[in-house]
């Protein structure tokens, strides 16, 4: 296994462990709620922040496994230079889309540093802030770096070029 797999295996874990604690954390939340009758302030919106994390790190595991929903009905019958050509302008999107991610999203964590959560006291919106920039680089590391989709990854009636 490649260090580019690694990473990306890490990655799914990483998003997969923040979506099971989102919803622990949600489930204590309802337990409390509806049998105690006593709910807490923060799990609302620690679960809520989690899930934005799970979110932009799913994107980047799409991005590693070549899963991203792709429309090809329009290419499709024109054959493999079509592909080839549709393949080139979907990589340089993604590149450039995950570029402004990552500046503005940069920008953002910048500027919101300081910050902090309404109900976590003590605790940075920094983290908050980073859930965009970091999967966006990731991605782009991704997209940039060799080892992507091989002949074995596509899908059945789709060729690798």
């Amino acid at each position: 296994m490649t260090a580019r797999d690694r990473l990306a295996q890490a990655i799914h874990v990483v998003a997969a462990a923040l979506l099971i604690a989102s919803v622990a954390v949600m489930a204590m939340q309802i337990t409390l709620r509806l049998v105690f009758n006593s709910p807490l302030s923060w799990p609302e919106e620690a679960v809520r922040y989690l899930f934005v994390w799970v979110v932009y790190l799913g994107s980047t595991v799409a991005v590693t496994r070549g899963t991203h929903i792709r429309v090809l009905v329009a290419v499709e019958p024109y054959g493999p230079r079509a592909r080839l050509c549709s393949d080139v302008l979907n990589w340089l999107v993604n590149v450039f889309c995950f570029g402004f991610l990552l500046y503005w999203g940069a920008d953002l964590a910048y500027t919101y540093k300081d910050a902090e959560f309404y109900t976590l006291a003590g605790w940075s919106q920094l983290w908050y802030y980073l859930a965009l920039p970091i999967p966006a680089a990731l991605s782009l590391a991704f997209l940039l770096t060799p080892g992507g989709r091989s002949s074995a990854d596509t899908a059945p009636g789709e060729s690798a070029l």
